[in-house]
């Protein structure tokens, strides 16, 4: 029963982990788009395509 829970609390410490740099990487990208919008360019902001790796990445792996 103890290996279990070891095991248990090591998945536990690998998702937070997983989930703080995902925070992270959000964060940032957060930033980054408010300081590109401007007010009044919204709807030119949306018509752009704009990628974020950490929203691809974390959508495939929440995928699994």
């Amino acid at each position: 029963m103890l290996s279990l829970v070891e095991a248990k609390l090591g998945e536990i410490d690998q998702k937070i982990e997983e989930l703080t740099l995902f925070r992270a990487n959000l964060r940032h990208y957060h930033h980054d788009l408010s300081g590109r919008l401007k007010p009044g360019s919204r709807e030119e902001a949306a018509s752009t395509p704009a990628s974020c790796q950490c929203i691809g990445e974390e959508v495939d792996n929440f995928g699994k």
